[in-house]
């Protein structure tokens, strides 16, 4: 329930960020013609001046010989812009649930049709399951890299519709704390013992009287991801956005007890899984 909330208030700000980017102060809908003077070179906003001396047939056509100008010479400029932000999602779960990805990441606009991206973070767990009486714990930091890609025509548009995909990697240490279901017998003495039936970490800790077991694991996680998502112009160089994230893992070293947490990932024993993010990024 409190995920579903949570997902529903994401989505209705989605929704006022696009009213915001697809309309204009006075509530018309924006073209490509009607972008602010902060985004349009002081060559043309000097035409749109002088034109209004113009008949509406010379207007239009000085008009549209410096905006192709215009655009032309930015269709040149290969790297557009850089933007660096952050996923709320992640912190937000961390609240609600046992679980949480803190995230940022920076991104590079190129010529409006590819975005390069690296996502760097810091993963937290701290899980106990009331019916098996095992509490997990894990923390650690996780990368990802990737590329997006516009499938939208117009390159130019404060609004994108993209899709990508990521490699990740996380290496991270678990604790397990479980009570023990069976005590082992006691090692046999004498010339009979050997390594092969040394004591157990689970005999010694039952032996201490505690009943319980604390094991220590290294893992580490390979996944990629396919990427879908939407972002848009929200003011100046501020967005948002959010993106559907369906995460295939690759490989996972050996574990004895199950890694129930994989910083960045999820669930280790799960071969994939969906995830949602929501991101705020500025763009300069």
């Amino acid at each position: 329930m409190k995920k579903a909330v949570l997902f529903s208030f994401l989505a209705l700000s989605q929704i006022i960020c696009y009213a915001i980017s697809f309309t204009t102060d006075d509530g018309r809908i924006a073209t490509d013609m009607t972008h602010s003077g902060n985004d349009l070179p002081d060559a043309v906003q000097q035409c749109e001046v002088s034109c209004l001396d113009m008949t509406p047939g010379e207007d239009k056509n000085v008009t549209n010989v410096v905006r192709k100008a215009v655009e032309k010479k930015e269709s040149l400029a290969f790297l557009r812009h850089l933007a660096f932000g952050v996923d709320i999602v992640g912190p937000l779960m961390y609240q609600f649930a046992d679980n949480g990805d803190f995230q940022a990441f920076a991104q590079a606009n190129l010529n409006g049709t590819y975005f390069p991206v690296v996502e760097i973070g810091y993963g937290k767990a701290d899980k106990y399951d009331v019916d098996t009486d095992v509490r997990y714990k894990a923390k650690a930091p996780f990368v990802r890299i990737g590329c997006d890609y516009n499938v939208l025509r117009d390159k130019r548009a404060d609004y994108r519709l993209v899709l990508g995909l990521r490699y990740g990697f996380t290496s991270f240490d678990f604790d397990t704390d479980a009570p023990i279901a069976d005590t082992p017998a006691t090692p046999d003495d004498g010339d009979n013992a050997s390594e092969d039936n040394a004591t157990p970490a689970a005999f010694l800790a039952d032996a201490a009287g505690s009943g319980r077991t604390l094991t220590t694991e290294k893992c580490k996680v390979h996944w990629a991801e396919l990427v879908f998502g939407v972002d848009a112009k929200v003011w100046g160089g501020l967005h948002m956005g959010w993106s559907l994230r369906y995460r295939k893992r690759l490989k996972c070293s050996d574990y004895t007890n199950v890694p129930q947490y994989a910083p960045g990932y999820g669930n280790a024993e799960n071969s994939s899984r969906f995830m949602a993010l929501y991101c705020i990024s500025y763009q300069f």
